[in-house]
């Protein structure tokens, strides 16, 4: 046989391993601490026997920690590291043992920020007795210095165009968003994440952000489910490279009008998740309002929830929830 066949009977067997169609739009919702049940679902899907088109192949849409999720598993982040790195910056903190009472500490709301320089990790320092919303005044830090360490050099590049992140902006109707697809540095990428989980006060101590002049807080802010997150980006402001509403990005890449194709990842549509059960364990108890924004008890609490995601992921799998996935 010739090279040549050869070469082009290569060529058809990649192009037959491709989808017929674009990818669905994968749409992540707010959620807190229920970040870590998204990332299980994603994991399981990462790992199933099924063989699906690679998500990091797959435009995505996020509000809030949905934007955090939804920027990674674009940059096909590794979630495992990402989480070791996590519970080490909360242990570094000592947040679980703040949270359960363990220590003393004063009781006013200061925290001291020490960053090293070379690993560019954040090392807080509490002094406070602040136990149920243990990551209130220096998540903020947390989360850039987080996303700093575990996303890609390219970032930006890889999530411009094919990454969409929603901001609430202040001067419209909460129902109304603002949709960023257009990231010029990593800094930029990362900014916008952190502005979409900015819960005024709570996050860093500041009522709001600036994004391109406007400000803007949690991109979730009235939106309760993945349709709902999919409505926002029909029917927001698009935000173009100049920061005008052309909805421009670099090239020819536009946010769409219509989002035809999307498979949700919601931790309210699993019974045992919801609602507000931040434990996992089936006992579907109450809890405040803000809870989903505290810690778990333990740092067994986030393998725990990201197992219970994998699980129910299964679940969705064999109801066919991820046929759209499938090669």
């Amino acid at each position: 046989m010739s090279k040549t066949m050869t070469a082009l009977l290569l060529l058809l067997s990649v192009c037959l391993s491709l989808p017929l169609s674009p990818p669905p739009t994968l749409i992540f919702p707010g959620g807190g601490i229920y970040f870590y049940h998204m990332v299980g679902q994603l994991l399981y899907l990462r790992s199933s026997p099924k063989k699906y088109i690679p998500l990091s192949s797959c435009p995505t849409v996020g509000a809030s920690a949905g934007a955090l999720v939804a920027t990674m598993c674009r940059c096909d982040t590794d979630f495992v590291q990402a989480t070791k790195c996590a519970v080490g910056m909360v242990e570094d903190c000592g947040l679980w043992s703040r949270r359960r009472g363990d220590d003393d500490y004063d009781d006013d709301y200061d925290y001291d920020y020490d960053y090293d320089d070379e690993t560019n990790n954040a090392a807080a320092t509490p002094t406070s007795k602040q136990k149920k919303f243990g990551l209130m005044g220096i998540w903020g830090e947390m989360v850039s210095s987080w996303l700093s360490i575990n996303l890609p050099p390219s970032a930006h590049n890889i999530s411009t165009s094919s990454v969409t992140i929603l901001l609430t902006p202040l001067s419209l109707s909460p129902s109304k968003k603002v949709s960023v697809n257009v990231f010029h540095t990593r800094e930029e990428l990362i900014n916008a994440n952190l502005y979409s989980v900015h819960i005024p006060f709570f996050l860093d101590g500041k009522p709001w952000r600036k994004w391109r002049g406007m400000r803007v807080v949690d991109g979730s802010f009235r939106l309760k489910t993945a349709e709902d997150v999919v409505t926002a980006v029909e029917k927001s402001r698009r935000l173009g490279d100049d920061g005008s509403r052309k909805g421009l990005c670099h090239d020819d890449g536009i946010v769409p009008d219509k989002i035809e194709k999307w498979i949700g990842f919601d931790y309210k549509d699993d019974p045992v998740m919801y609602p507000n059960n931040i434990d996992g364990d089936g006992s579907n108890k109450k809890k405040g309002k803000l809870d989903f924004v505290s810690l778990t008890d333990s740092e067994d609490g986030i393998w725990d929830m990201i197992r219970r995601g994998g699980e129910f992921a299964k679940i969705r799998e064999q109801r066919g929830d991820f046929k759209m996935l499938e090669m």
